[in-house]
């Protein structure tokens, strides 16, 4: 499925999910439903490298449809002066997959140490990059798994996801901040459909986008089965809402 289908199709994903979940049903529907523009985000950088890595990465051979622009335009130096026209000539290329001739080669060259350290790792990939939409107990869902495995340890079947970091000294603080591990748990259920399995394992590749350093972070059995166990709370506080059987998503009692 093309990227832009799958942003616009209006099934919760677990971004949605998890915003409901730590900002409440009231500004869940101002941003989502009301699309109040206070709320909105502009695109950011760090989202548009990190597409670049995921690319480069997992499904190298679509590296031909990024847009390349000079050099110049990532420097002070360069043609473009201020942030403004910077902005304006971003906006005129009509994409968000662009990147410069330099940053192309890093990245393509990082992609290449990554797959040599861990190829035994990438040799039981079965599927990358999975989308999909589907109704889920009444409630449009959609989600996107970006590595389907088998085989790696001792032929258990394995979800992981690729996430870019800016310090790799950082990664188990971002997991907890941004809910990696229930990420991975809400993929398993509506993918993998074995919710209960004890075989399955969870997985992170994180990179480091400056250096290209990498590491595989292996979840465990306990922290995935609580994941699964609150993100699957966390839905059916989701679904509650949109059949009008509460206003909220917790209460006191």
């Amino acid at each position: 499925m093309p990227t832009k289908e799958y942003l616009e199709n209006p099934g919760v994903s677990f971004h949605k999910l998890n915003y409901f979940t730590k900002n409440g049903a009231g500004k869940f529907r101002a941003k989502f439903i009301d699309k109040d523009p206070a709320l909105q985000e502009e695109p950011k950088d760090s989202f548009r490298k990190g597409r670049l890595y995921h690319t480069a990465i997992l499904e190298p051979e679509l590296l031909k449809e990024w847009t390349i622009v000079p050099n110049t335009y990532y420097t002070k130096a360069g043609n473009i002066s201020t942030k403004q026209e910077a902005k304006d000539f971003f906006t005129s290329l009509d994409t968000e997959d662009f990147c410069s001739e330099s940053e192309m080669d890093h990245v393509v060259d990082c992609a290449k140490k990554i797959h040599e350290l861990h190829k035994s790792f990438f040799d039981t990939i079965d599927r990358v990059e999975v989308e999909e939409t589907k109704n889920y107990n009444g409630v449009p869902i959609k989600f996107c798994a970006d590595i389907i495995g088998t085989g790696y340890t001792s032929g258990r079947p394995f979800i992981g996801d690729v996430k870019t970091i800016t310090d790799l000294a950082d990664r188990f603080k971002h997991i907890e901040e941004y809910d990696y591990i229930k990420q991975l748990a809400w993929y398993h259920e509506h993918f993998i459909g074995q919710p209960k399995s004890k075989e399955m394992q969870a997985c992170v590749l994180w990179v480091e986008k400056g250096t290209g350093q990498s590491i595989l972070t292996w979840i465990s059995q306990r922290r995935f089965a609580d994941a699964h166990t609150k993100v699957m709370c966390d839905f059916q506080n989701y679904k509650l809402w949109t059949m009008g059987k509460v206003q909220s998503h917790e209460e006191t009692y």
